[in-house]
């Protein structure tokens, strides 16, 4: 379900095109369905979602500055992707600067044990933040930087990586 009063709504149809388009899962409308994504203008606030299937009307926040990529990117969330700087091996590609990073934001940064591992840590994931980001304390300096070199990457929303398709088709079976 999308709601109506989304601006820009073709950005979220551009989204599910997508993922419609780039993978085997396929997105949609609503009819009498249990389970389902509901996108919701929410104003301001954050462009999210719950990570996994939750069950009944599961809610991907919409506000007027998320893009088609970052739908794309919460969209993955909904199927069950967590953070690529998430990963329970990521310390292996990247060292996360905590001091530099809100302690209200620290989430978006902690492993997870059960986060996709599939392949090496993917600087051209969708699912993976820019350096420098919303989350920092000073945001002139990085919140995260690579391992070897710190060199600092910006965020990718244009597409899913290889690796993107590879780990959903692998989660999911295809």
């Amino acid at each position: 379900e999308i709601d109506p009063t989304i601006p820009n709504i073709q950005r979220v149809y551009d989204a599910i095109a997508t993922i419609n388009n780039t993978t085997q899962i396929q997105m949609v409308p609503r009819t009498n369905q249990k389970d389902y994504v509901y996108f919701k203008e929410n104003g301001a606030d954050s462009c999210s979602s719950f990570v996994g299937r939750k069950g009944g009307g599961q809610t991907i926040n919409v506000p007027d500055w998320c893009g088609r990529g970052s739908l794309v990117h919460e969209i993955l969330h909904a199927l069950g992707f967590y953070h690529e700087q998430s990963r329970p091996d990521r310390n292996k590609s990247i060292r996360i600067n905590w001091f530099n990073i809100k302690i209200k934001s620290w989430f978006n940064f902690f492993r997870k044990p059960f986060a996709r591992g599939y392949g090496d840590f993917d600087f051209n994931s969708i699912m993976l933040y820019p350096s420098y980001n919303s989350f920092a304390i000073r945001p002139e300096e990085p919140t995260m930087v690579t391992r070897k070199g710190r060199d600092t990457w910006n965020a990718q929303r244009v597409a899913m990586s290889v690796q993107d398709l590879e780990a959903l088709h692998t989660l999911y079976g295809f």
